[in-house]
């Protein structure tokens, strides 16, 4: 079907097309079978996403069933701020736009943190410099990430896996010492986490935390035990989560192709028997 320009900047499809254009018309019993066919695969396909979101959930009241509300405190433990639960505190550095490449080391921006979790569905790869700026910004496992411009407060954690990283200049990188990296992150994202990171954004329009901002939040501290015990919890529902998301783009990619072969006339009838 083409377009017929009607106007200087409107383009548009002729009513004698529109008319004159011909599609595929199956039997009335046949677009019904279709339309049952993909009700159905639409329905397993959302199911399975409604599962992995539960997995969020989950965690949330794991963490919550475990330490209690992080806002009013309830089984009392201890408070400290997070400056003194850190050996390291930096962020990411500005100017790495020269270092660009196709390949080569991680760059983690703000968009690979979410709430809780490290996103690496988009990629930036640098061809680091050897620099005393590039050894700082590297990071380490274990590593908490939190974003401390525009949307604050997200966070994650590098995880053993990760090869070698750097960060950008709206990240920080808060390297544990007296605090389990996997509580901490969930903390920070815990409503209790969350009110303080607001409080304490002053920039209005422009967002953003600086080290004595990151260093003022007030964290539980409940026993080494307790957190480890929660971090091997978190640990089995992020696996969980994986395996859901395995199977939920699979039925993605299955969708699709019954969409495609729906409209092509080559869905069977036999495949809306399942």
């Amino acid at each position: 079907m083409t377009k017929k320009a009607t106007g200087a900047s409107y383009p548009a499809v002729s009513d004698r097309i529109v008319l004159e254009s011909s599609m595929p018309m199956p039997h009335v019993d046949e677009q019904c079978h279709t339309a049952d066919i993909l009700d159905k695969a639409d329905a397993i396909c959302c199911k399975r996403k409604e599962t992995i979101a539960l997995t969020e959930e989950l965690l949330r009241s794991a963490f919550f069933e475990m330490f209690g509300d992080p806002v009013t405190n309830p089984k009392r433990w201890p408070v400290k701020p997070l400056g003194q639960l850190l050996a390291f505190l930096t962020s990411g550095s500005r100017g790495w736009a020269e270092y660009y490449a196709d390949t080569g080391d991680i760059f983690l921006r703000i968009q690979n943190t979410k709430q809780d979790r490290l996103d690496l569905s988009d990629i930036a790869y640098v061809r680091a410099p050897d620099s005393a700026e590039a050894r700082r910004t590297r990071t380490c496992p274990g590593d908490v990430l939190l974003s401390i411009t525009a949307d604050l407060g997200r966070t994650a954690v590098v995880p053993d896996t990760l090869e070698k990283a750097f960060i950008n200049q709206h990240l920080a990188i808060l390297r544990p010492r007296e605090v389990n990296s996997e509580y901490l992150s969930s903390f920070l994202s815990s409503e209790g986490g969350q009110r303080q990171i607001k409080r304490l954004n002053k920039g209005g329009v422009k967002a953003g935390l600086n080290f004595d901002d990151i260093r003022s939040i007030d964290v539980l501290t409940p026993p080494d035990g307790l957190q480890r015990e929660f971090a091997e919890a978190k640990a089995q529902i992020r696996r969980l989560e994986a395996s859901y998301v395995g199977v939920a783009q699979e039925g993605d990619a299955l969708f699709q192709s019954l969409v495609a072969r729906a409209f092509s006339g080559n869905l069977s009838i036999a495949e809306g028997a399942c």
